[in-house]
């Protein structure tokens, strides 16, 4: 984007190039694997590259208009080929938006499935289950939709430069 300033005159214009957000913050900075989650790994992606989908929209579009039931992370990251959807024509980083605290559906044959029930007695929500859409930066597209298990108690964060992990 450029921006441009004219004189009433019209005979002095300075062109400067606004600079574009490197998004740092949400930088994966080391090789991992979300728990639970049979090899979505996540690995960092180059300091050079731009995304052309903010973390905001990632996260429009991943949520499609809810709201989460828990904490969202959103990491930029590099997606293990092997957890992209079949057919996928996505290449290059992602935005992975991760959600905590869901409640995961019912048994097979249960009469009244577990996301039913009143909050109190869903006993398959836990902030150790994750789920993860992995949303490609460049074009905004859907990639892949899966979910973890964090069996350390819920304390798992993704290791991106503005977390403590």
């Amino acid at each position: 984007m450029v921006v441009v300033v004219a004189l009433a005159a019209g005979v002095w214009v300075v062109v400067r190039p606004r600079s574009t957000p490197t998004y740092a913050a949400f930088r994966e900075t080391r090789n991992q694997e979300l728990p639970g989650s049979f090899g979505l790994t996540m690995a960092p992606v180059p300091g050079s590259f731009q995304p052309a989908i903010s973390p905001a929209r990632a996260v429009r579009i991943a949520s499609q208009g809810q709201t989460a039931p828990g904490p969202v992370y959103v990491v930029l990251a590099e997606v293990s080929p092997a957890y992209l959807a079949v057919g996928s024509t996505a290449s290059g980083p992602a935005w992975i938006v991760i959600v905590r605290n869901l409640c995961f559906a019912g048994e097979k044959g249960e009469l009244v499935s577990q996301t039913r029930r009143p909050a109190a007695q869903q006993k398959r929500c836990s902030m150790n289950n994750l789920w993860a859409q992995v949303i490609d930066a460049s074009t905004g597209a859907r990639v892949s939709v899966g979910h973890g298990f964090d069996a350390s108690g819920g304390t798992w964060i993704p290791a991106t430069t503005g977390s403590s992990a």
